[in-house]
């Protein structure tokens, strides 16, 4: 990294939109005459995250291993350099970022950055549940389950009631999906421990008056339907107002005893964007060009949760996801390389894609536009967008070395597909 080039690119964040920006622009660049430049990947983490199967991490159905895959793993061989550190700074009008100290000059800069958990300054909210937005945040999660049933063996009647009850505080995406799995992994741990199930409670608490905001009727209905199935209890309108040790308080007065309030609320951008001068905006995203550029600095460029783009059909933002992610992705390499020379500037606008939920092991909901299905079928169609998602950035062979995490997060087997086998 110190040796000199004529041409620093410097990748802040390395989840689905940075991760493959560098994979992209590696690709793009000429492989002659290495030396006019540098693509440098920044992360606090040594290891990419999978992060739509954290859920399945959190509920024990797949290890950690399963949904995180180290940078030195996808970087081998590729002219891509990567650093481990924590981004303290960065001064655009100098054009340099500060890691861990260290003043690393750049020509172009990619922030991807991602979002962090948006508490909504509820009192007592962000002291007092657990995040899903990395690895430690879900083993935190996966420690808590376990720990309580083991305590609750022994527990006074109260403390066994609040020990014994599980709160999710939010039903978009992740809520839902986070109630789907646990509801499966509860039933393993009542057996294990002996406690009988009447006694576990699973709860879903959400603002609005509706779960999964944003999707149709029916797959809204049959999201409810499963989880009702599965003993989850959901509360529509019903924001958290106050949370204390092992309490949850509902806008209704009504309060909840809980050791275990897992909150996937909202997300926001990080302060940071504008604490460095970028014009920002909703959920203090910064506000992007139709090149993905930073409004009035055309080096630096943004993609994935801290970038702020406007659905046409909509004309609204555009809600943070893995697939808005990787969409930006190719656009915003294609523009660096563009702007050393390499192919033409292109613009970004969003592609519609579909949708899948997981609502545990063996169901989900699939939606594409007026398609809706449900089922094993739906469920696989989950765990094989995430096994493209590992060919993408690693080839076969990480493809193939996921696989059996893929198979123990569905618990379907073989015979289930192949009836006679």
């Amino acid at each position: 990294m110190d040796r000199p080039v004529s041409h620093r690119i410097v990748i802040l964040g390395g989840g689905y939109g940075g991760l493959n920006v560098a994979l992209e622009l590696e690709r793009r660049l000429p492989r002659l005459r290495r030396s006019d430049w540098e693509i440098l990947l920044v992360d606090r983490y040594g290891y990419h995250q999978h992060i739509i199967l954290l859920h399945e991490v959190a509920a024990n159905s797949i290890t950690p291993r399963d949904a995180t895959v180290p940078f030195s793993r996808l970087l081998r061989g590729k002219r891509i350099g990567f650093l481990q550190g924590e981004v303290a700074g960065a001064d655009l009008e100098q054009r340099s970022v500060a890691i861990d100290g260290r003043q690393i000059p750049y020509d172009h800069l990619v922030l991807a950055l991602g979002s962090e958990t948006d508490f909504f300054g509820i009192p007592g909210l962000r002291q007092n549940s657990f995040g899903l937005k990395s690895i430690g945040e879900t083993l935190a999660i996966h420690a808590q389950v376990r720990r309580a049933f083991t305590l609750a063996e022994t527990a006074p009647p109260e403390e066994r009631r609040a020990l014994l009850t599980f709160v999710v505080g939010g039903s978009g995406f992740t809520g839902v999906e986070m109630a789907g799995e646990l509801a499966d992994w509860l039933p393993e741990l009542v057996e294990k421990h002996r406690i009988p199930m009447l006694e576990v409670r699973l709860t879903v608490v959400e603002a609005s008056n509706t779960i999964l905001a944003g999707f149709g009727r029916r797959p809204i209905r049959m999201a409810r339907e499963k989880l009702a199935a599965k003993g989850v209890e959901i509360k529509i309108g019903a924001p958290v107002v106050r949370a204390e040790p092992g309490l949850v308080q509902l806008g209704s007065g009504e309060t909840i005893p809980t050791r275990t309030l897992i909150w996937v609320g909202g997300v926001e951008a990080p302060p940071q964007l504008a604490r460095w001068g970028l014009e920002v905006g909703s959920r203090g995203r910064a506000v992007v060009d139709e090149y993905l550029e930073s409004a009035g600095r055309p080096e630096v460029y943004l993609v994935g949760d801290s970038s702020l783009v406007v659905e046409p059909a909509t004309d609204r933002p555009a809600p943070p996801s893995a697939q808005l992610a990787l969409q930006q992705a190719e656009v915003v390499a294609d523009n660096v390389a563009a702007d050393l020379g390499y192919g033409r500037h292109r613009h970004f606008e969003p592609a519609p894609t579909g949708d899948v939920i997981s609502l545990g092991r063996a169901d989900a909901i699939a939606t594409f536009g007026p398609i809706v299905f449900d089922g094993y079928r739906a469920r696989l169609l989950k765990e094989t967008i995430a096994l493209r998602y590992y060919y993408r950035i690693g080839g076969t062979t990480l493809g193939l070395r996921k696989l059996p995490g893929a198979w123990r997060a569905t618990g379907i087997g073989l015979r289930t597909l192949l009836p006679g086998v």
